[in-house]
């Protein structure tokens, strides 16, 4: 998706304003998803850290997983560099891992 520098300058960034929920984000791009991020977002109060493990922060991912069926994505790239307490361990990754395998596979027990 491109948007023209000019729209954006004369403020008619349709995306801009609006607070799309992530249904209608996956339902209006599900064509054209080819690749998505994912890592956990924890959510304090205020404060907002991300790239959490999979499963240690406040995501729901069994609803983003359905969304992905939906779309023609194959390529998932996992992120993780951040934990509550603590560095971020092999396990950590390959727990994350498998947690993203058993969500897009329809067997998620997160």
């Amino acid at each position: 998706m491109c948007i023209r520098d000019s729209e954006i300058r004369r403020k008619k960034n349709p995306f801009k304003k609006e607070r799309l929920s992530l249904d209608h984000w996956f339902s209006r791009f599900k064509d054209k998803i080819f690749a998505i991020h994912l890592s956990d977002v924890l959510i304090k109060g205020e404060k907002v850290k991300d790239h959490f493990p999979i499963g240690q922060g406040n995501l729901n991912f069994k609803k983003i997983a359905k969304l992905i069926r939906r779309t023609g994505c194959e390529n998932l790239v996992l992120e993780i560099f951040r934990k509550e307490k603590g560095k971020v361990t092999q396990k950590d990754l390959k727990d994350s891992l498998e947690k993203v395998r058993r969500l897009v596979n329809d067997r998620a027990q997160l």
